[in-house]
């Protein structure tokens, strides 16, 4: 069979040298519609294959009429796109790309030769344009079509097919691709612009031996050892609010099945009093279809689909499965409760063990943290505004799962002083306030920086900011009228670093002077 790889390494030569700007090293990347695209499967295995950053439209940005790729380092200019969007989902006008400062192949038009209507009209497209008569036969457009048996839930069963072939302008002129796809036709009659998705491999036979060549690593030489990495702040976005909302789960969840199990007054204007359910319902059944855990349960599995690259395949299997809790179906509330507890407790262990310590993983974890730090914050403050917490010190020791370590250092009954000290302060506790800071303080100190900087940015202030408030607190003296403030001061630093965060590296919207400077190869 002849190969695929001498057409595609054409391909990427000829966008190396059709790169506008950084000729040595130019910034190609793969331009996808995102995983809601039925077809998304196609440019993530190009972009591996070619060895190029898969980008969504989202991931874009245009300053002063160049393209550019945003990510945590900074905005990072882009050379080619290979064009993956379809023409219904692509704004030339907003694409940028009439002016030129940047490479798209696949131009928007170009699929119009695709449309069915003109099937019937190839051929003396062909005249009136290329002076001649088409190499192949006009394809047929209505009556008789090709079959290919296909699979499906009864079995082989023939079905009508059309073919799809690639073509490229290399440097040599008009080159096609060896190779193409066989594709299963909708309906019960022949029908070529209703496809199924269905699709077949096509390989062209050589007539002679084929030279081995090859776009993958084959070892001959040893390859770079490169461990930097930086990826799209979309994509660090999505992780951070994936650490978010699983952590909001888990929290809601404790609470949840707390209630469940054995309801209190207290625990109820609590649950209420936070949100995680709403103020009034009718039944329980009703309480659980309409508490924010089920609301968060549906965020989990929607951005799973968004990070579908950046997670192991066991990761993405235990989120996706999220989805099947939503409506409860017909088991036991508590049951459902369990699995969402088990599922929450596979992830958190899979990325704690099995992910890099990369700046996506980070952003997981900083989200994690912060949620973490502010629901601890957030539940205090409501519980001790509430009549009854002196008695209701245990439930609070259980649901942040603190309450074995109480155990062992003070064998007494929960006291209002050790028990704020023990959530609040004690950094050794992995669920209290002060182990969230220093989490994120530590992360916070591995994120990308500029070069050079006369200053702390916010983030970093604000960390620094929060941790001391909490090393400098006395549990013992929380007392009434000094605990609401406290938590009041803690709650706004945190809204306060989160908005610090997101504009430093996920907003990524950078000064134009800054920028201007960047372009021009300057140091802003």
């Amino acid at each position: 069979m002849v190969r695929l790889a001498p057409f595609f390494q054409g391909l990427k030569d000829l966008w190396f040298q059709k790169s506008l700007t950084h000729k040595d090293e130019p910034s190609i990347m793969v331009w996808t519609q995102g995983p809601s695209d039925p077809l998304y499967a196609e440019p993530v295995s190009l972009s591996r294959y070619f060895g190029y950053p898969l980008v969504e439209s989202r991931d874009l940005t245009v300053r002063s009429g160049k393209l550019f790729l945003k990510t945590l380092g900074g905005l990072r200019p882009v050379d080619v796109l290979v064009r993956m969007v379809p023409d219904r989902a692509f704004d030339p006008l907003t694409g940028n790309v009439r002016d030129g400062t940047v490479l798209v192949t696949n131009a928007p038009g170009s699929g119009l030769l695709e449309h069915p209507a003109l099937l019937g009209h190839y051929e003396a497209i062909h005249r009136a344009w290329g002076g001649g008569d088409l190499l192949l036969a006009p394809p047929a457009v209505s009556g008789e079509a090709g079959t290919e048996d296909f699979f499906g839930d009864n079995g082989w069963s023939p079905g009508f097919v059309g073919l799809r072939l690639f073509a490229a302008h290399l440097a040599g002129g008009w080159e096609l691709m060896p190779g193409g796809l066989v594709q299963k036709l909708g309906g019960p009659t022949f029908n070529p612009a209703v496809f199924s998705g269905t699709k077949k491999d096509l390989w062209f036979l050589a007539t002679e031996a084929v030279p081995m060549v090859s776009l993958l690593p084959t070892g001959e030489k040893p390859s770079e050892i490169n461990r930097a990495a930086d990826l799209p702040s979309r994509v660090a976005d999505d992780l951070f609010w994936l650490g978010r909302y699983t952590e909001r789960a888990w929290v809601d969840l404790r609470f949840l099945e707390t209630w469940w199990e054995a309801g209190s007054p207290f625990l109820d204007a609590l649950v209420r009093q936070i949100g995680i359910l709403p103020e009034e319902t009718e039944n329980r059944d009703q309480a659980w279809k309409a508490s924010r855990l089920t609301q968060t349960i549906r965020s989990i599995h929607q951005i799973s689909g968004q990070v579908l690259d950046r997670l192991s395949l066991e990761t993405h299997r235990i989120l996706r499965e999220f989805g099947l809790f939503l409506d409860g179906g017909d088991q036991p509330i508590a049951e459902v409760l369990r699995q969402v507890n088990l599922r929450l407790a596979a992830f958190s262990g899979l990325t704690m063990e099995s992910m890099t310590r990369s700046p996506g993983w980070r952003f997981l974890d900083m989200g994690r943290r912060l949620e973490r730090a502010g629901l601890v914050v957030e539940a205090l403050r409501a519980g001790f505004a509430l009549e009854g917490i002196e008695e209701n010190l245990p439930l609070l020791l259980d649901i942040f799962d603190s309450t074995l370590t109480y155990r062992t250092r003070y064998r007494l009954a929960p006291q209002r002083g050790p028990v704020l000290d023990l959530l609040l302060l004690d950094e050794t506790n992995p669920r209290s306030l002060a182990f969230q800071l220093e989490s994120l303080s530590r992360h916070v100190e591995q994120l990308p920086r500029a070069s050079s900087r006369a200053y702390w940015s916010t983030e970093e202030r604000t960390i620094l900011d929060l941790m001391t408030r909490v090393r400098l607190t006395d549990g013992t003296a929380l007392e009434p009228g000094v605990l609401e403030p406290f938590l009041d001061g803690l709650s706004t630093e945190l809204e306060a670093f989160t908005q610090a965060l997101h504009q430093t590296y996920l907003a990524k919207i950078d000064s134009m002077e800054a920028l201007q400077a960047r372009v021009r190869g300057e140091t802003p």
